[in-house]
């Protein structure tokens, strides 16, 4: 198998492990973290432009069946991948800082955009968000990044 679809079939496995659990918490708790937006943020930042397609056009698809959103979070949906994988092409260092900033500025973006007064309505639970956000997303980034043979 090359490389390219590795990385791919790695991507949606991270992507679908993210999106179940972030489901899961959702049915057991009546809440959940944002798994799957930290996902959709960090996994671009480890692939080229075909399978940034094929990644994009997946997780929008799954996201878009569970939470039938409409308006401004449809946009954000397809805006943050897309960002995720300029801020990639842009900015080509690439170390821990990389999903720190991805993550807050998706947060806070995402939430400060669709839903401010529930996100920014409670203070405790945003920063327990971030921070459970920030440690999910350096895993994936440390263990795509040890996958893909990349030194971070």
């Amino acid at each position: 198998m090359s490389k390219g679809y590795s990385r791919i079939i790695v991507a949606v496995l991270f992507f679908a492990t993210s999106f179940l659990l972030e489901i899961k918490q959702k049915i057991a708790f009546g809440w959940s973290f944002d798994l799957a937006l930290v996902a959709i943020l960090v996994l671009p930042l480890f692939l080229d432009f075909a399978e940034f397609l094929f990644f994009g056009s997946l997780a929008f698809l799954f996201l878009k069946s569970a939470y039938p959103w409409s308006g401004p979070e449809t946009i954000l949906l397809i805006a943050f991948p897309v960002l995720a994988f300029l801020f990639q092409k842009l900015f080509p260092w690439q170390s821990w800082l990389e999903p720190f900033i991805l993550i807050i500025l998706g947060l806070f973006g995402f939430y400060g955009l669709t839903n401010p007064s529930k996100f920014f309505g409670d203070i405790p639970f945003l920063f327990l968000d971030i921070f459970v956000s920030m440690i999910y997303g350096w895993i994936i980034y440390y263990l795509f990044a040890a996958f893909a043979g990349r030194r971070t």
